[in-house]
């Protein structure tokens, strides 16, 4: 449909952290294995059962030689095991596929064409973007949060929800 859903959950940092590497893998493996395990439920509550999602994540280029500022990561596509039950397991096969992903020689690549790619108009890089992400199923990636006290009009910030412009997913 043309209409779209925007639903926060709230889970302590500590907690997914902990339960993560208590499966062996990273915060990101664990947060990546929570939400195939909440997609996979959702699908579940309408009779859909499904083995794999197309899913798309960033992933660090970053070494630890690089020097300090700028950006440096490309997206991969991966078959996200969303018919996996056991979180542990599951946790298990998003690091083995993000590892592989990681490893694979061609990754670099698109961090070489990117500078190439603000030469070309805006509405034909939105065009290319759109069309490389249609086929994903979920795009997801975790920003850091304030790391200090903010506060808007007087008022402190206690959470923030942000969302970044919606894919062609």
């Amino acid at each position: 449909s043309s209409r779209w859903h925007f639903e926060a959950l709230d889970v302590p940092l500590a907690d997914l952290r902990a339960g993560a590497k208590s499966a062996g893998g990273s915060l990101n493996d664990g947060f990546v294995a929570a939400l195939l395990g909440a997609l996979r439920r959702y699908h579940e509550q309408f009779g859909v059962s499904i083995s794999e999602l197309p899913m798309a994540i960033p992933v660090s280029l970053r070494r630890r030689d690089d020097g300090l500022g700028g950006n440096r990561f490309t997206g991969v596509r991966l078959a996200a095991p969303i018919g996996e039950v056991d979180p542990v397991r599951r946790i298990r096969l998003v690091r083995e596929l993000v590892a592989r992903e990681r490893s694979e020689p061609a990754l670099p690549l698109f961090s070489t064409v990117a500078p190439l790619l603000g030469l070309l108009p805006g509405p034909a890089v939105a065009s290319l973007a759109a069309r490389l992400t249609q086929a994903n199923d979920l795009q997801a990636s975790n920003i850091p949060g304030l790391r200090r006290e903010a506060y808007m009009a007087g008022a402190q910030i206690t959470r923030i929800y942000p969302f970044g412009p919606l894919p062609g997913c």
